[in-house]
Order: structure tokens, then C-alpha cells, then sequence
């Protein structure tokens, strides 16, 4: 079994998680809906569940925010290596739109040919 099949299957049992989630939390809004419906007005049920079920979406959001964070190394070489490079070609392109195409055209060929340059590349990000 090669490496496609591993990601695909990943892929697959994600998916299949995630739509399991989804529709536990169908049924939890729909439970706390039923149960708020006892106490209110049904409309305000069902804006206090939407209110519920907004708040649940920020804390989700929240917390895969902290764990997407990249952690920066202390050592930013390479992010100012970069922008000095930035810089260089930038003032170096300043009026010409051709440079700018050619430059960027030579940059991705070699990238796209190179894949040393590619894991060099790859450990700087």
C-alpha cells in the first residue's frame, strides 16, 4: 500500500468523524432547543439554541486557532534573509513589468526543478 492510499484513507475516516460530530451536534442543539421550549416561547427557544450553537462555533474556532499557530524558532534568519531578498528584487523590478514575470517565472522553474532547493525552501517556511 503506498502513501496515496494512507492519505486517502485519512481522508476518508476525517471525513466520516466529521460528519459524525456534525451530526451529534445536530441533535445536542435540537435536545437543548426541546428542553428551552418547556421554559420559553418557542422563537426564543430557538434563538437562545442559535445563540448556543454560535458560541460552540467561536470556541471551536478559538481553540483550532491555538493549535494552527506555527511555533517560531528564535532564530529568524531566514524571515529576514527573505525580506532582505524581497527588498533586492523588488527595487530590482521596480518599473518593468517583464522583469517581474521573468523573475517569477526563473523562481518557480527552478524551485519546480530543483528538489533540494525545494526542502531548503520547505524548512524555511
Amino acid at each position: 500500500m503506498g502513501w496515496r492510499f494512507r492519505i486517502a484513507v485519512l481522508v476518508l475516516s476525517l471525513t466520516i468523524a466529521a460528519l459524525g460530530f456534525a451530526a451529534a451536534c445536530v441533535f445536542l442543539f435540537m435536545a437543548l432547543y426541546a428542553y428551552a421550549a418547556m421554559f420559553f416561547a418557542p422563537p426564543v427557544a430557538a434563538l437562545a439554541c442559535a445563540g448556543a450553537c454560535i458560541v460552540f462555533a467561536l470556541i471551536v474556532m478559538f481553540f483550532g486557532s491555538l493549535l494552527s499557530k506555527r511555533r517560531r524558532k528564535k532564530d529568524d534568519t531566514a524571515m529576514l534573509l527573505g525580506a532582505l531578498l524581497g527588498e533586492e528584487v523588488r527595487g530590482l523590478t521596480a518599473g518593468s513589468t517583464a522583469k517581474r514575470l521573468l523573475i517569477a517565472l526563473a523562481a518557480g522553474f527552478a524551485v519546480g526543478l530543483s528538489p533540494r532547493l525545494r526542502k531548503i525552501i520547505g524548512g524555511m517556511l
